[in-house]
């Protein structure tokens, strides 16, 4: 719809125009769902060949009843500005579906296509799939007499996937008790009045959601355009009166969040603990605040606190949030303060696909309840993985969806008390969180248990106490900086420059020797040693090992140097196939935690668990058959580089009888 109208809509070139006007028409479809009779036709249509001005007709008749009705949200002033042909193509497209019904959230996704990223990304405006909201929702176990806000409201998904999850009940209660409809319809009605807010900054978004609540069922007198993060005291007097700090039963929210954003308002940073920078006491691993205050806060860092303050205590908070805030150190002080005032209850990490293609920051959910954390009294964590979310990178659907059997697997789990432990779900006790790590494929166990099973034919032994013992050593490279490329011939390896067990045959990147004579020792590149990517995006643990022709070479500080000194213990090749083998990969992606937008190993590398054989003619085949594999590789490096030189061959290649060999 959206390609459509920008080459053939007549009067609006700009897509923020075009965004207004399909949520206008949205509005107007939602509106004939909810007031045609089920045997009726509905008036949202556009027939087959029918006159494009007989469609207007119609639709116009729908947003003036529209509007009319929410005359409080949508303007008098308001009007359907596409012309007919393209208003036609547009109500044609919309009329095959059924909004209302439907698990996808029609005007989120309306608007994410027509405000583009150019608009709205620096916002941080992206939208929640309504797969996970609904999955939030359900989690959060919403009752009718809960007050819940969402300070983040955005177009208003959360708060009508709670409202509709607040009905459900009611249906169920009218139904056990024998209401008539009209008490139904009555009780509905008072709690999307009494119930639901929803605050957002932006007036747009605002306005949207107020209009979406209204035709969904009311509620809209409880959207309010504020700045969530300022001090309540300035808010208007509707707000404030309506949505104030520690009176709300449940937060349901996604708070913008990108790496750029940054709050740097002293007035409103000086009011959060979060707004101050953090230091690590002394031989401890405790964070506590300082007196100086950050220059600028990112704002899902901020939102966290203040979801937590509008809580009632005992009251309950879902949020998605950056992955990162829950496992990297360089964020341990925030978990600390979370657990400080409340308790981690549920994390569901989702794929990267969730938010594409709009943005590919990596999030979770994160079920948190208002009780601080009590370390004497440890509770039991909920944790699921999601590796798909029901669309791929692209936004187009596809079949794989775990989703909806994490949702079944938290249901089994709340009513029996009992889980069979695999990535869907699986529970831990807070005395089991290391480090204040709380991402769900950290302790992945299905990992646990193939390392169990392995054990029976296998040494489990940890990298960490290999390095320790001096059996094997670990050391990073070094940045040259961009000015150094091109320098020179010496081959400046990059963690793209590693594939498939090999160096590749011609770096991007050359160095000139001098910048390689001040490198040379500190980086002590020896044949054996083998490289491995700690940091990417999806080359983490990808292994290369260093042949006698490739020891002369500089390695970039995103890879590590891995060296086995007693090759009795671990030789280099068997090394080598254990660093690549399933379940060592399976490990490094667990231990893989996202800073901003690529994936970082890091010290974790040392927790790996290496599954040596304890058969001795096993390690032997292992060994020979790595050293196989890589004489071949060389061999066919060779064999390729020189049918190329064939082609044209020059200094005297043609004389060479082992040349001419190889190219037969």
């Amino acid at each position: 719809m959206r390609n459509y109208m920008a080459a053939n809509a007549v009067g609006i070139t700009r897509d923020e125009v075009f965004a207004q006007q399909i949520i206008n028409l949205i509005f107007c479809k939602i509106y004939d769902e909810r007031f045609t009779k089920p045997d009726d036709m509905v008036t949202f249509r556009a027939g087959i060949q029918e006159s494009a001005k007989d469609v207007r007709v119609r639709i116009e008749k729908i947003f003036a009843q529209v509007k009319k009705q929410y005359s409080d949200v949508i303007e008098a002033s308001e009007k359907i500005l596409l012309d007919d042909a393209t208003l036609a193509y547009a109500v044609g497209e919309l009329h095959l579906f059924c909004l209302i019904e439907s698990e996808r959230d029609a005007i989120a996704e309306a608007f994410e296509v027509f405000i583009g990223p150019s608009l709205k990304g620096g916002q941080g405006q992206f939208f929640t799939p309504r797969n996970v909201v609904k999955l939030l929702v359900e989690m959060i176990d919403l009752g009718t007499d809960d007050r819940m806000i969402d300070p983040a409201c955005g177009s208003g998904g959360f708060l009508v996937e709670s409202l509709r999850e607040m009905w459900r009940r009611v249906d169920e209660q009218g139904e056990e008790l024998s209401w008539p409809d009209h008490e139904i319809f009555s009780e509905k009605q008072k709690l999307a009045i009494r119930n639901i807010r929803g605050i957002d900054k932006d007036y747009f978004l605002a306005k949207v959601a107020k209009a979406y609540m209204a035709i969904i069922g009311d509620g809209r007198g409880g959207v309010f355009c504020e700045n969530s993060l300022d001090d309540p005291a300035q808010w208007k007097s509707t707000a404030k009166d309506d949505a104030r700090l520690g009176t709300f039963d449940v937060v349901l929210t996604n708070p913008p969040f990108g790496k750029k954003l940054k709050i740097d308002d002293q007035t409103i940073l000086t009011k959060y603990k979060l707004g101050y920078k953090w230091k690590k006491e002394k031989g401890t691993t405790k964070y506590e605040q300082t007196n100086t205050v950050y220059d600028g806060q990112a704002p899902q860092i901020l939102f966290i606190e203040r979801c937590l303050a509008m809580l009632k205590p005992g009251g309950r908070m879902g949020i998605m949030a950056p992955e990162s805030m829950f496992c990297n150190p360089s964020h341990r002080f925030i978990v600390q303060y979370i657990k400080s005032v409340a308790r981690i209850n549920a994390v569901v990490s989702f794929p990267e696909e969730l938010f594409q293609p709009f943005t590919h920051a990596k999030a979770c959910g994160v079920i948190i309840e208002k009780t601080p954390t009590d370390p004497d009294n440890p509770h039991d964590i909920f944790m699921a993985v999601a590796k798909w979310c029901g669309h791929d990178s692209r936004g187009l659907p596809i079949p794989h969806d775990d989703i909806p059997k994490i949702m079944e697997k938290f249901h089994d789990y709340k009513e029996t008390g009992k889980i069979d432990y695999d990535h869907f779900g699986f529970t831990l006790s807070e005395t089991d969180i290391v480090d204040d790590v709380y991402l769900p494929k950290y302790y992945n166990p299905e990992i646990k248990q193939k390392l169990k099973k392995l054990g029976k034919t296998h040494d489990i032994v940890r990298l960490g106490d290999l390095i320790h013992d001096g059996v094997v050593e670990l050391s990073t490279g070094h940045e040259v900086g961009k000015l150094a490329y091109g320098t020179g011939t010496i081959p400046f390896i990059r963690t793209s420059d590693i594939a498939n067990w090999e160096i590749k045959l011609d770096p991007k990147h050359g160095l000139s020797a001098e910048i390689y004579e001040k490198l040379k020792e500190r980086q002590d590149v020896r044949e054996g040693d083998i490289l491995m990517v700690r940091d990417g995006t999806y080359l983490v643990g990808t292994c290369a090992i260093i042949s006698e022709a490739d020891t002369k070479i500089v390695y970039q500080s995103h890879i590590y140097k891995i060296r086995s000194y007693d090759h009795d213990v671990i030789d280099p090749n068997l090394l080598l196939a254990i660093l690549s083998s399933p379940i060592v990969r399976e490990q490094i992606y667990a231990k893989r935690f996202t800073q901003d937008i690529i994936d970082t190993l890091g010290a974790r590398i040392r927790e790996l668990m290496l599954p040596i054989p304890k058969d001795e003619n096993r390690k032997a085949e292992i060994t020979e058959g790595v050293g196989k594999a890589l004489a071949h590789k060389r061999k066919a490096r060779a064999l390729a580089r020189n049918a190329a030189l064939a082609v044209a061959p020059t200094n005297g290649d043609e004389d060479d009888p082992e040349f001419m060999t190889l190219i037969g």
